[in-house]
């Protein structure tokens, strides 16, 4: 095709102004919510049910705070929640859910316990049968079954081993520091073949209970029938845990440059941590964009300069970390060990630069409109409605949030971008850690200098 083709000019003319105010009847602006039921059951479990009938499916979700927890203790009761030969009323659970044309997950972090399901939407009521059953029930009448703490063992040992969750361990204790939940390092496997049986029953007793817990149900259904129906399945479940204080994300976590050093590893894995705003904040929509313009999507800055320019990295991103205790923006770049040093330099650059080289109109128009893209994206489909849903009911931020965040999506003008960036994204703040080869640290020692940081190398623990 040549370039006089009007195919091809077409899309080279100059289109309308990407810094103006987005249009809020547009196709990327759709405010309207499908019919809702918000209740709040009598153990003090909160119920949303929402009418979303794309297919005959209805998806659910529950979200139980598990923060303070033990990591070993919380993964095997994860895994014992939803295992497959679980005796239930009628036979085993997966024989149960797969009669239903559904699907059952139960997995844990360092916030919560959170439950996946779904069925055809005719088969809700005994979906949520089952799941009172899950829930009340002791997960390990007879121990903890060898076959069980050896498979969790073995997830556990994989993780271990993959660079970029250690990593993120390291940043972790980096920033939190070992007395904050969010420090502690994930299960081992010799902490999941050793923790007794009855201290995950306890767990279960003391934690998995309904009253700070969000259930969300969407999809081909009628709101107020399966809110009802939730109530009256789950009656039986009752109880307020307990929980732990949790601490707010420290405000600084600068420090020194952590490398956590991997002997022989012939690639690098770069982590900043900066602590911001969440989402509730009148500056969250410009913090959105400015993300975008870093590193949120493949038209960042990161992007452009460590692949396309510098050729290092497949990829660089940056994404925020919307955690119970406070909200991060966490940067990630993955390179060669002889990159290592130039990718870090790099990456300070670009953290630093957002605040000196304001994002452009050009820059701004176009991350703000993959933000409401990917806005509607979230509502897309019944899965991901529910998961955005459940994250939002459970931070508080339920009815009109998301309209209220597309408003301002479409509003929020470069200069608004600046400003969050000048007030919210200081790099001096960020904790920065890398895993790699002790060999990269002669030449990040004078990296860490530039950028006002001393070099801490930890006492190796393990190869590549």
């Amino acid at each position: 095709m040549s370039r006089s083709d009007p195919s091809t000019a077409a899309h080279l003319t100059p289109g309308p102004d990407l810094a103006a105010p987005l249009d809020l009847a547009g196709a990327h602006a759709r405010t309207d919510a499908p019919p809702t039921v918000r209740v709040r059951a009598a153990s003090g479990l909160a119920v949303v049910a929402v009418r979303l009938p794309t297919v005959p499916l209805v998806e659910v979700r529950l979200r139980v705070p598990l923060h303070g927890a033990a990591p070993a203790g919380a993964v095997l009761l994860a895994h014992l929640l939803a295992r497959p030969d679980r005796p239930v009323p009628g036979g085993t659970l997966a024989a149960q859910v797969q009669r239903l044309g559904g699907h059952v997950a139960v997995g844990a972090d360092a916030d919560a316990l959170q439950v996946s399901a779904g069925c055809l939407a005719e088969h809700l009521p005994r979906l949520l049968a089952l799941l009172a059953h899950v829930l009340g029930e002791d997960v390990a009448p007879d121990g903890v079954p060898a076959p069980d703490r050896t498979q969790v063992a073995q997830v556990a040992a994989m993780g271990r081993a993959q660079p970029a969750l250690r990593a993120v361990e390291t940043l972790n204790r980096s920033a939190y520091g070992g007395r904050h939940p969010y420090g502690r390092a994930g299960a081992g496997p010799a902490e999941v073949l050793e923790l007794p049986a009855p201290e995950v029953e306890a767990l279960r007793r003391a934690r998995v209970l309904p009253g700070a817990a969000t259930l969300v149900l969407v999809g081909d259904l009628d709101p107020d029938r399966a809110a009802a129906a939730a109530q009256d399945a789950l009656r039986g479940w009752t109880g307020t845990p307990a929980a732990p204080p949790l601490p707010p994300v420290p405000r600084d976590l600068s420090g020194p440059v952590v490398l956590d050093p991997v002997p022989g590893a012939v690639q690098s894995c770069l982590r900043a941590a900066l602590p911001v705003v969440g989402r509730a904040h009148p500056d969250y929509a410009a913090l959105q964009v400015a993300n975008l313009v870093l590193g949120g999507y493949f038209s960042s800055r990161l992007v452009l300069d460590l692949r396309e320019r510098r050729g290092i990295c497949y990829g660089a991103r940056t994404a925020f970390v919307h955690a119970h205790a406070g909200a991060l923006l966490v940067a990630s770049v993955d390179v060669g060990r002889d990159a290592t040093a130039e990718a870090l330099g790099a990456l300070w650059d670009q953290l630093d630069g957002l605040r000196r080289r304001p994002p452009t109109a050009l820059e701004h128009g176009h991350a703000r409109r993959h933000a409401l893209g990917a806005q509607q994206l979230a509502a897309s489909t019944q899965g991901s409605y529910a998961d955005r849903t459940v994250e939002l009911e459970h931070q508080g931020l339920g009815a009109g949030w998301v309209a209220a965040h597309l408003e301002q999506l479409t509003r929020v003008t470069a200069r608004d971008v600046a400003a969050a960036v000048e007030r919210h994204l200081d790099p001096a703040r960020a904790a920065l850690v890398l895993t790699g080869d002790a060999v990269v640290a002669a030449p990040l020692a004078p990296v860490a200098a530039a950028v006002g940081r001393a070099l801490q190398v930890l006492p190796a623990t393990g190869t590549a």
